[in-house]
């Protein structure tokens, strides 16, 4: 969450590479549409970040104390981290310093691996497994949730280019900080930016909880913020 750059930078240049409308809201979040507008509006919604670490306080050349972004759950403790800058920067979870109200971790004590660098200030970190891998019939990757569904709906609207465009009115919403709390989602939604009774697709990786799926939708169809 809030470190949304690259993917969002990958996603305008797709889009204007396949000549597909878009503009940016005032939070950063994505709309790209196709069609004429004559049919009933469809949207599909995925969000642009995933789970991650945020350095709170670099306390040594060799340890920092880490937000976590996104509700991680389970033993943290010896899971290692991968810091985007500077290269090779890399390191391993050693104590859980934080828990919220439902005993879900929200910091974490890191030291850094024998010779990482320290990592920059303004530097986030991800889960630290390779970027990309299949076994047997799933795959594998630091950024499934949710940059996947990104991924998905790019693609969808790349198979749209050749349908005639007054049988499409499509809404594709790239939104972000989704991991703490759908501050992309929610804006839009509280910014009516898609057109009332618009029916929502939410592309989400992750997995399925009671009351989840419904949440989701509600929050990103604006007709329910009257």
């Amino acid at each position: 969450p809030f470190h949304e750059d690259a993917v969002i930078g990958f996603v305008r240049r797709t889009l204007r590479r396949l000549d597909i409308s878009y503009r940016m809201d005032r939070h950063g979040n994505i709309i790209a549409h196709m069609g004429t507008g004559r049919r009933p509006p469809l949207a599909m919604v995925a969000h642009m970040d995933h789970p991650g670490f945020g350095i709170e306080k670099i306390i040594s050349p060799t340890s920092l104390s880490a937000r976590v972004l996104g509700g991680v759950g389970g033993n943290l403790v010896g899971r290692k981290i991968r810091f985007q800058t500077p290269p090779g920067c890399r390191g391993k979870i050693v104590r859980v310093e934080k828990k919220d109200s439902e005993g879900r971790p929200v910091r974490v004590l890191v030291r850094l691996l024998a010779r990482s660098p320290t990592p920059l200030p303004g530097s986030f970190g991800m889960w630290d497994i390779p970027a990309f891998f299949r076994r047997g019939r799933k795959m594998y990757a630091p950024a499934i949730d949710d940059v996947l569904g990104v991924a998905v709906m790019l693609e969808v609207m790349r198979r749209l280019r050749s349908f005639a465009r007054r049988n499409l009115n499509l809404y594709c919403c790239f939104t972000r900080a989704e991991e703490v709390g759908f501050i992309g989602a929610g804006a839009m939604a509280k910014d009516r930016i898609l057109p009332a009774g618009t029916r929502v697709i939410s592309i989400e990786m992750s997995k399925a909880l009671p009351g989840r799926a419904e949440q989701d939708i509600d929050l990103a169809r604006h007709d329910h913020i009257r």
